[in-house]
């Protein structure tokens, strides 16, 4: 477990907004245009925010109760998001957010939880979330896809494990076939959704493709990081604490422009949580971290960061109010707010090194040429 400790934020901090919405942004993605779109929840509804490169709002839309944690900008400059709600969990919307349809997937009477969803090369969908036999039991993992109008073409379980039997995420492969987080493992399926392979890994709350074709999971329990090469075999893994922290949760991971990692989460030093991001390289080694502590009240929480064009990082959250309510939050941060500074008396340090050094060589210099003149 590598034990790491603060940097101060204020200073790297591009810009931070809030949106007068009690609620959370779930997912953050890039958008065509070089904006933003969140996904989310506001006021208990659904939330689909869209913003311009700045973060300031262009526009939002609201589709009834329930809380979006997936999207994904469709083909056609639409968007496809998956979540948890009363009357659907699935819905696709033109590219000013108009819903086009909607669809709500249960098993029995007890309602699909997506948490992932991907559009296919196909140009369908694929959806990775959990259901359950019966209300307050066990969790089952569940894996949908469907064609281009959201209708169900096949869907599979992969076993149950009480507590963690959630699928998390699921990507696609070059060939079709896909790479799903779930049961605490990450398992291959083939287009068909039958398993290919599958290896132990915590509960994952992101998964990605590496550029070296392997996968990096990010872990809710712990703070863990897990590297795997691309037939799922480990290739090193990492617990992170931030200094003095109860808890530690990984919500997000996304890789860098430089082959690291940034993470982002949410500590609990004491009692109220930290938005949390911290820096890694390709190999988990920290190269610095960051924390937000909240003003007052509630926690605040990280849920999706991404890289930017231009090098910098953007996360969504949930933000404390003075009132302590959450607020629907996206702030942009530059790189160096995960960079270590070095202490305000380390110039003085390494000046007075440089100095001590530098005399010495003198003196050795002079002391030969005294023995040569004797």
């Amino acid at each position: 477990m590598l034990s790491i400790s603060n940097v101060a934020a204020e200073t790297s901090t591009i810009w931070d907004r809030t949106y007068g919405m009690h609620g959370s942004g779930n997912q953050v993605i890039k958008t065509i245009d070089g904006g933003f779109a969140i996904a989310g929840d506001a006021d208990g509804q659904f939330l689909l925010l869209k913003t311009d490169s700045d973060g300031s709002k262009q526009w939002k839309q609201t589709y009834g109760n329930g809380s979006f944690y997936s999207i994904t900008q469709t083909a056609d400059g639409g968007y496809a998001l998956a979540g948890t709600g009363d009357s659907m969990n699935f819905i696709k919307t033109d590219s000013e957010g108009n819903m086009e349809w909607s669809k709500h997937y249960a098993n029995s009477d007890v309602p699909f939880h997506a948490k992932s969803v991907i559009q296919t090369s196909d140009g369908g969908y694929a959806l990775a979330g959990w259901t359950s036999p019966i209300y307050n039991s066990p969790k089952w993992d569940w894996t949908i896809k469907t064609n281009s109008q959201g209708n169900i073409l096949w869907e599979k379980t992969y076993g149950i494990q009480r507590s963690v039997s959630s699928a998390q995420k699921i990507l696609q492969e070059a060939e079709g076939a896909y790479i799903l987080a779930a049961n605490g493992n990450v398992s291959k399926l083939n287009s068909q959704g039958n398993l290919q392979w599958t290896t132990n890994a915590v509960v994952a709350n992101s998964l990605l493709k590496t550029r070296d074709g392997g996968y990096l999971v990010a872990a809710a329990n712990g703070g863990s990081l897990l590297k795997f090469d691309d037939q799922g075999n480990r290739e090193w893994s990492n617990t992170y604490r931030f200094e003095g922290a109860r808890w530690s949760f990984f919500h997000s991971a996304s890789q860098t422009s430089d082959g690291g990692y940034v993470v982002a989460g949410v500590t609990f030093p004491i009692y109220n949580g930290l938005g949390w991001v911290l820096k890694v390289d390709d190999k988990g080694t920290v190269e610095g971290e960051v924390t937000f502590p909240p003003a007052s009240g509630i926690n605040n929480r990280i849920y999706s960061i991404i890289e930017t064009d231009d090098g910098n990082y953007v996360f969504s959250g949930s933000k404390n109010a003075p009132n302590g309510e959450g607020l629907v939050w996206l702030a942009k941060i530059s790189p160096s707010i995960v960079i270590p500074e070095f202490p305000s008396w380390t110039p003085l340090v390494i000046m007075l090194v440089a100095v001590v050094v530098v005399a010495v060589v003198y003196r050795h210099r002079l002391h030969k040429q005294h023995q040569r003149r004797f």
